[in-house]
């Protein structure tokens, strides 16, 4: 679990991370190499899920290798399939990171929701839908590993 005391503002219990695959921790169904250790570090400290349509075939392969559930989809429906998992995870303890349209639905159920902007873009709609916009997947899951981080951005 990471807790997060923001001044000014309710305190954060996050027990839960919901990533979207492709665009977000994988360019071309690959996980990114300078994010595995990282993603391996969050894993002890907080449930990881990832949630895809899978459009490479290879996200299960990809992920077991740092340790993160893999939750697959029908591309028919991805958005509210994203949304309908963070509402089962509890999105009172749950925050989200994704750079797609299809991410909107679980951006609004979750606590905490992280943009990213990454080599395939970042849809605007997902942007003014989130609490945090980074540069990187890498500056997003530094958020989570430097709990301090989330606390300046969020302060009032």
């Amino acid at each position: 679990m990471i807790n997060i005391d923001i001044p000014g503002r309710e305190s954060l219990e996050l027990e839960n991370l919901v990533f979207d695959f492709n665009g977000t921790i994988a360019v071309d169904g690959r996980i990114l190499e300078n994010i595995k250790n990282q993603l391996t570090e969050l894993s002890k400290i907080i449930n990881i899920y990832v949630i895809t349509a899978d459009t490479y075939g290879m996200a299960q392969e990809e992920c077991e290798k740092v340790n993160l559930k893999v939750i697959t989809v029908p591309t028919g429906c991805v958005g509210k399939h994203k949304g309908d998992l963070v509402k089962k995870l509890g999105g009172k303890v749950t925050a989200t990171i994704g750079n797609g349209f299809n991410d909107i639905d679980m951006f609004k159920e979750s606590k905490l929701s992280v943009a990213v902007i990454e080599g395939e873009g970042t849809c605007s709609k997902l942007i003014i839908n989130s609490d945090i916009v980074t540069r990187s997947i890498e500056e997003a899951l530094n958020l989570f590993l430097t709990p301090n981080h989330i606390k300046a951005d969020l302060r009032w």
